[in-house]
């Protein structure tokens, strides 16, 4: 009897919850999600540009053109100078993308070019999407141009020297041609050029920088220093170079003993890479 009137009253209260749901006309509880999208209305992009010397110290009129692009539409094309600060900063709408596509995207771009006298020109273009749905970027997209003129790779001290003002002349005409050899994604370090004395002899050091990133993994130490001896330092001395030079083979005494251990030491991770070498190959300067 006890089991059949537990029964009855848990039939009871079944019958009565679903009564509940009935007269109050309940449905099921839609878990369906469905966004609130943004009106698709403009918002201000703005780029500022830092322009410094080697230093730090921010560049005063500094010539910057620049061109900007919202969705592929050029929007503004013109040329402005740095102010005291050495900045320069720029604002324009960016339009959402036609569609229904959903985040919605605002995608804009700024390519730059800055020039002035007695210094290398240096160009490169900057990217925003503020705006888009759930994006976490800041409304400005910020850089810093360091701006480099051709005594800037000398090491101030040798620079300063009697040895260098008498050298001077002669490394500043190979400077160029050294920058035009190297790879795109190498670049000389400034301040490092110097005469340094190995076995009797005087050598003109320099130093690459070398962006890309290696495997240390997968790679021994051997095979980063001999890629890098053949991708930035024959490629970047090749104008100075025999055609019997160029075509040796990568061998462990290439590099001068000082220069072959630290070069070995610094590629052992798989990190910015540099690259050090002591003089062109076999002529002491």
């Amino acid at each position: 009897m006890k089991n059949q009137k537990f029964l009855l009253t848990l039939w009871g209260f079944v019958l009565g919850v679903g009564a509940f749901y009935v007269s109050a006309g309940c449905a099921p509880y839609d878990l369906t999600y469905i966004p609130q999208r943004k009106p698709a209305l403009p918002v201000t992009h703005t780029y500022t540009l830092s322009i410094v010397d080697v230093y730090g110290l921010p560049a005063e009129s500094v010539s910057v053109h620049y061109s900007a692009f919202d969705l592929n539409r050029l929007v503004q094309d013109t040329t402005v100078m740095t102010n005291s600060d050495g900045l320069i900063s720029i604002s324009f709408r960016a339009t959402a993308a036609p569609g229904d596509e959903y985040p919605r995207s605002y995608r804009s771009e700024l390519h730059y070019r800055v020039t002035k006298d007695g210094y290398y020109e240096k160009s490169g273009t900057l990217n925003a999407e503020y705006g888009e749905d759930y994006s976490l970027e800041k409304p400005t997209a910020f850089e810093t141009v360091e701006l480099v003129k051709p005594t800037d790779y000398f090491d101030p001290d040798f620079l300063a020297s009697q040895e260098g003002m008498a050298l001077k002349a002669n490394i500043l005409n190979i400077i160029d041609t050294l920058r035009s050899s190297i790879r795109s994604d190498t670049y000389m370090e400034v301040q490092t050029i110097q005469i340094v004395s190995f076995k009797e002899k005087k050598y003109l050091t320099l130093k690459f920088i070398d962006t890309n990133t290696y495997n240390s993994l997968k790679l021994s130490k051997y095979d980063i220093a001999k890629t890098l001896f053949d991708e930035v330092v024959k490629r970047a001395l090749a104008p100075f170079m025999s055609s019997s030079e160029i075509q040796r083979p990568f061998t462990a005494t290439t590099f001068p003993l000082l220069e072959r251990q630290r070069v070995l030491q610094k590629h052992t991770q798989p990190a910015q890479m540099s690259s050090t070498v002591s003089s062109f190959p076999g002529k002491p300067f």
